[in-house]
């Protein structure tokens, strides 16, 4: 198992609730510190590590960040200001972050344009499918963009309108 997949595998068992902040800050010590080497200060890290830390954080805020369009069934709107606040909160912290926001912003903004364009074809009747497609595709490209961010790739939605340049 890699530092990375122990490092995330700690932090579920911490916000899972199975270890407290001590064991957690314990824990963490122990897999930073390189085998053989001599008890040093957990929160002095190489920067070996500390790429590794960025780059599991990188992925849990890009999950949390394309799963965050779903706030919208629980609060109203919810799904169309998360994601802008989680994209603009982190993403001088963790710079790989813009891309995905960058992503999620195409999509949400694509999204409602083509909600408003399928509106106003209800009225001809082919409206009524294309919703019911939106609707779908609304619930499984972020999922997909998920997933993808989990293994630190960036997915350009399809069929998204370019509002925010994402560079490859």
């Amino acid at each position: 198992m890699s530092l990375i997949e122990e490092l995330q595998r700690l932090d579920e068992l911490r916000q899972a609730g199975a270890i407290d902040e001590q064991d957690y800050a314990q824990a963490k010590a122990r897999l930073m510190r390189p085998a053989g080497s001599p008890r040093r200060d957990p929160v002095e890290f190489d920067e070996e590590h500390e790429e590794a830390w960025q780059d599991v954080q990188t992925r849990q805020w890009a999950v949390l960040l394309h799963l965050s369009q779903f706030a919208g069934y629980v609060v109203p709107l919810g799904g169309l200001i998360l994601p802008f606040v989680i994209w603009q909160w982190k993403k001088s912290e963790l710079p790989e972050i813009d891309a995905h926001g960058k992503a999620v912003a195409n999509w949400i903004v694509s999204e409602l344009i083509y909600g408003v364009l399928c509106l106003f074809l209800v009225f001809f009747l082919i409206g009524i499918p294309l919703l019911l497609v939106l609707l779908l595709l609304g619930v499984l490209f972020p999922v997909i963009g998920a997933i993808k961010a989990n293994q630190g790739e960036v997915w350009k939605y399809p069929a998204c309108i370019e509002v925010f340049w994402v560079s490859p």
